[in-house]
């Protein structure tokens, strides 16, 4: 906002300028020699105590305070840590161990005990990882490692506040002794001038020997010392000043945010590639801006990064204010200049998305305008308004902007009450898979779309970005894609409803909300969410972009044969397996299992050691397996299969897990399993580190200059213009020839053997199979390097019933592990079953369904729960009839 010209007519001259910056340096450094004045004059120490002699103990260590060296160092709040019981961060090694140790145990249950044995096993297992696979473990290892400097530094502070109050209390008691002493004396002083004062009157006169010795100060040095506390400034941006002598008016426009472009997908490789670069960058670089297409565009809402960190203009510079007087503003122009695109070739797609014809190009930008009146000097600044996932990245973006509205941090928590508040009731781990089912199992219908459409999400995110058919229309997403996007956005628009009494019946984060501000709140929460659904399907059209990629719907549902097959001729099979070696009968006897079977019936001779009544119940199994699949039903195969539970159950407490987890199986409703989508890697993302001297700027002017910058996202103009409303920025593979081959990352350290001394190897980004199951149950997410990792772990028991192989792994099953069954049922059936617990999760099958998640499909259409009726019927399993 300079004033072009320079000065104006009424403008101040420049010795008044620099008198009145003069004065301002002046009344500074007033103000810190007043306050020296003051500590002064309180006659506080201010040089820290003396160093203890190396392997020297202070007393305040010595007395387990918690306080050791110096405030801020690593021994500091190691100390801190230990005192307040806070473990060290486990290790990369130790964390992979730690998920790896279950599944070892359910393959070979005699290492149960044997310690040695298995950490030599998972020595073995870590070293046959790749890096890739050790990656995610290592970005669970500094989270861990952040988690606890965290704490630790919260220890710390603790630590040496209280020590802080210690010494001043002693202080104050020393003080106080002093000063009672002095009040003795004078007291004893006053008696002394009376009686002698009355001696003196009768004529007499006193001698006092010894007395009126003025008491010695106390000694300064004899005092304990104060550390001063010291604190980092954190940075708060180069800073953008207002230089015109009037000021600027509200409503002035500073400039265009202008940078590179990135379509969701990649801008989030771009940042797992940052990650990998700069593995001990403690914050990133806050130069991006979210570019959204307006709800009310003809397309609909879209979402595009501008990265402004290296082409760009002042607009990226200013700083963050709580209380800002700059905002940003997106500008949508109409381009009249190409009009050229046969409006009549979408008009069939546009009618299911309620659009006449095909939207005109429009111009999308992002420009900054002053909200007040700024003043000649007055610092530019405006709201960052930014969404974090890491609670890291939040506690280390302090603001430093002054304003009484501060609000500590520059960024917000998306893992905070306000986010998390309707979401963890509502929207759990089963809510959002069962919502998926649902997707891949329900028909498309007129309300999806007018849902869709009512909330902006229109052409923009619903079609394939680059696709035609052959008679040029626009490809649309699968049915099922955008089937799950209408309720996911039902759940939305439920959270918008429910979220703001949700924030004013209590205190949320030390925070008290008003309906107003409850409101508002609610309302960034949802814009949040809907651009959130917006990358999600962005990233998701990625992946089935893919040569060759599958795009049916992912979790597909079993055929009545196929749930037959795996209620009878899997979980009975193995079940009966497994029950016939407790009950004495060795494996591989003829008349069990495969076709020997099918000659074995109620005739069927048990061994010896084979009881009655056990035998009785293998009789009545074999006879089921007896016969042929296509006589059941799968209705008829869920009795066969509750009978078969119940003639184990009365067979006494020992077979009660048996007996549990074939009626958990023949409750199940829901059976899919997911199709076969093809993993695959993405081109490396190419960095270009922030020039920090001369020599960077001009080394990145040459790397300009030769046309070889490392960049991998389009040229930036003025104005961002989509020409297909339906497409997203295309960016071109980097040409292999030019890839650097730097050794090291950025922190140093050498690249493992397994990059091949390229960084590009380091630079891409594996996609695993089950990439976009994970990213759809994890839609409000965007940031986890592998969304599917955690799966196999949140399926334990929720969409995963257990192995029957391991129904007789707890000892004291009836009276440990079914109590702790029962009571997390009751509680939180979306949580994962502990591994602590004897049951194993193999699923050779890959088949996923249970109780619980019939139970959320229900909820979701507004049906009757099945789960409390089967609740209250293991409870009623007296312990006699085996149920405890």
């Amino acid at each position: 906002g300079e004033s072009p010209g320079g000065e104006s007519p009424g403008a101040p001259s420049s010795s008044s300028a620099f008198e009145r910056d003069f004065a301002t340096i002046k009344e500074g450094c007033d103000a810190i020699l007043r306050a020296i004045r003051e500590v002064d004059e309180a006659a506080l120490p201010t040089v820290p105590p003396p160093k203890p002699a190396k392997g020297q103990k202070t007393k305040l260590q010595m007395e387990g305070s918690g306080v050791a060296g110096i405030k801020g160092s690593k021994e500091s709040r190691d100390a801190a840590a230990k005192a307040a019981g806070i473990k060290q961060p486990m290790t990369a090694f130790f964390i992979f161990s730690q998920e790896q140790r279950a599944i070892l145990i359910e393959q070979r249950p005699e290492l149960r005990t044997n310690i040695s044995a298995v950490g030599k096993l998972m020595g073995e297992r870590w070293r046959k990882l790749s890096d890739d696979e050790k990656f995610p473990y290592a970005i669970k290892a500094e989270e861990a490692r952040a988690e606890y400097e965290i704490a630790a530094t919260r220890a710390e502070e603790e630590a040496h506040a209280a020590v802080k109050a210690r010494e001043e209390a002693e202080m104050a008691a020393l003080a106080q002794e002093r000063a009672d002493a002095e009040a003795k004396k004078a007291e004893a002083q006053a008696a002394l001038e009376r009686e002698m004062a009355e001696a003196a009157e009768k004529g007499i006169i006193l001698q006092v020997y010894g007395a009126g010795r003025k008491p010695r100060k106390p000694n300064q040095s004899s005092l304990k010392s104060h550390k001063r506390r010291h604190f980092r400034m954190h940075p708060k941006g180069i800073g953008i000043v207002c230089v015109r002598p009037e000021g600027l008016p509200p409503g002035t426009y500073i400039q265009d945010y202008l940078g590179e472009l990135y379509s969701p997908w990649r801008w989030f490789e771009r940042q797992d590639a940052i990650k990998k670069r700069e593995p001990d960058k403690e914050l990133p670089d806050f130069f991006n801006i979210t570019l959204e297409r307006p709800a009310e565009d003809a397309a609909g809402h879209d979402v595009l990064f501008v990265e402004a960190a290296h082409r760009c203009t002042f607009a990226s510079r200013l700083s963050h204010s709580c209380a800002p007087n700059c905002q940003t503003v997106g500008v949508a122009v109409a381009d009249q200049t190409d009009q050229t695109l046969d409006q009549t070739l979408d008009q069939n797609l546009d009618q299911n998305f309620h659009q006449t014809a095909d939207p005109p190009r429009t111009k999308l930008s992002i420009a900054q305008y002053t909200t007040r009146h700024v003043s000649y000097g007055e610092e530019l600044c405006w709201n960052y308004s930014c969404v974090t996932e890491s609670e890291k990245e939040y506690r280390a973006a302090i603001c430093l902007c002054s304003s009484t509205t501060c609000k500590g941090a520059f960024l917000d928590y998306a893992g905070s009450s306000a986010f998390t508040a309707v979401m963890n009731v509502r929207h759990n781990f089963l809510d959002r898979n069962a919502l998926l089912i649902r997707a891949c199992h329900e028909p498309l219908t007129a309300v999806d779309r007018t849902r869709l459409a009512t909330a902006g999400i229109k052409s923009a995110a619903l079609t394939m970005p680059g696709e035609r058919t052959p008679s040029g229309e626009r490809v649309e997403c699968p049915e099922w894609l955008i089937k799950w996007a209408s309720l996911t956005l039902e759940y939305i628009e439920m959270e918008k409803e429910l979220l703001p009494a949700a924030l004013t019946a209590k205190p949320i984060d030390g925070i008290v909300y008003d309906a107003g501000f409850a409101a508002a709140t609610a309302a960034g929460v949802v814009a949040t969410r809907i651009s959130n659904l917006v990358v999600t399907l962005d990233k998701i059209k990625y992946v089935m972009r893919q040569p060759g990629q599958n795009r049916a719907p992912f979790l597909r549902h079993l055929s009545d044969g196929e749930v037959v097959d795996h209620l009878l001729g899997d979980i009975l099979k193995r079940a009966a397996d497994t029950f016939a070696k407790k009950v004495g009968v060795k494996a591989g006897l003829p008349f069990f299992g495969g076709r020997g079977a099918r000659n074995a019936g109620a005739e069927a001779k048990m061994p010896a050691a084979v009881g009655q009544r056990e035998g009785d119940a293998m009789r009545f199994i074999l006879g089921v397996l007896a016969k042929p699949p296509r006589e059941f039903t799968p209705r008829e195969a869920s009795q066969t299969l509750e009978a078969c539970s119940r003639k184990i159950r009365a067979l006494g407490p020992v077979h009660c897990a048996m007996a549990d987890l074939l009626l958990l199986y023949a409750r199940t409703a829901h059976w899919c399993t997911p199709e076969a989508y093809a993993g695959f890697q993405s081109t490396p993302v190419r960095l270009v580190p922030l020039p920090k001297d001369k020599l960077g700027e001009k080394r990145l002017e040459k790397r300009v200059k030769d046309g070889n910058d490392g960049g991998d996202a389009e040229g930036t103009t003025a104005t961002v213009q989509i020409p297909d409303p339906g497409g997203t920025v295309q960016i071109p593979a980097p040409d292999s020839s030019d890839a650097p081959t730097q050794s090291t990352l950025a922190n140093g350290r050498k690249l493992p053997t397994v990059f091949k001394g390229n960084i590009d190897n380091v630079m891409k980004k594996k996609y695993q199979p089950h990439f976009a199951w994970g990213q759809l149950v994890s839609w409000f997410k965007q940031t986890i390097y592998d969304p599917s990792a955690s799966l196999s772990a949140e399926r334990r028991g929720t969409m995963s019933l257990p192995d029957p192989e391991s129904a007789y792994g707890a000892k004291d099953y009836v009276t440990g592990d079914r109590r702790s069954m029962l009571r997390q049922i009751a509680r939180d059936p979306s949580k994962m079953w502990p591994t602590t617990w004897a049951w194993s999760f193999r699923n050779p099958g890959k088949v996923y369904g249970s109780p619980f998640i019939d139970d959320a499909i229900s909820a979701a259409k507004g049906e009757e729960r099945s789960t409390p009726a089967l609740l209250e019927e293991l409870r009623a399993v007296v312990a006699g009839d085996g149920g405890g």
